[in-house]
Order: C-alpha cells, then structure tokens, then sequence
C-alpha cells in the first residue's frame, strides 16, 4: 500500500504532537513563517495541512 499525501500529513501531525505536545501550534507556525520567507509555497502549503490535522488532533485530545 503506497501512502498518500494524507497519510503523510497525519504522521507529520502526529510527530509534532509526541514531539512538541502542547508547543505544536507554535512550533508549526514558526515553520510556516521560515517557509514563507523563504518563498517555498509547495512548503507552506504542506505544513497548512499538518496544521489541520494537529489541530484536529488537539481537539481529540480535549474532549478525552
């Protein structure tokens, strides 16, 4: 079975999460502005992605 981008994008999301815990949000938005300035759109858009899926992550979290 080939992964797919969205599996890509949830095990990001889930590294972030083991890695970073609560910091993750900050964590992603520094990485986002370090791609922004350095004009990686293909990049930004990658961890905009991962973004939602932490976020969803985190919101699971919450309501355990």
């Amino acid at each position: 079975m080939a992964l797919t981008r969205e599996h890509v994008d949830w095990a990001a999301a889930l590294l972030v999460e083991k890695h970073h815990g609560t910091g993750g949000e900050r964590f992603i938005a520094e990485r986002i502005g370090q791609l922004v300035i350095e004009d990686d759109i293909a990049g930004v858009e990658m961890w905009l992605r991962i973004s939602r899926c932490f976020e969803r992550l985190q919101q699971r979290s919450s309501k355990l």
